[in-house]
């Protein structure tokens, strides 16, 4: 059985232009949203935050390579810079401890 689409986290933190203009800011990454259908990707979550990051999305992708290009429309806004993290769900997870390396590969593949 394959492990389902992996889930990623996006942090974003504001480029000086994004500190000064947080309504255009926002605007843009709106926009940025309408990559997400042509990926297969699903946005689960989307906040504004206090801390180390200025807003935190959390999206399902078929792969790192879609995952990474919505982190690059998110950063080619000029608005936000961000850090990608790669997450899955704790039953996955065990799952995939379960398993030696070329099983992971395996059951990611299909």
């Amino acid at each position: 059985m394959p492990i389902p689409n992996p889930r990623y986290v996006i942090l974003m933190t504001f480029t000086e232009a994004g500190a000064q203009d947080v309504s255009a800011a926002l605007a843009a990454i709106e926009q940025t949203r309408s990559v997400l259908e042509p990926l297969q990707a699903t946005e689960h979550a989307f906040v504004v935050t206090m801390g180390g990051y200025d807003i935190v999305t959390a999206i399902e992708a078929e792969g790192d390579d879609a995952a990474a290009y919505y982190a690059r429309s998110l950063s080619d806004t000029g608005f936000v810079t961000t850090e990608t993290l790669r997450g899955y769900e704790p039953s996955d997870f065990r799952t995939l401890m379960g398993l030696g390396p070329l099983d992971v590969v395996m059951r990611i593949r299909g």
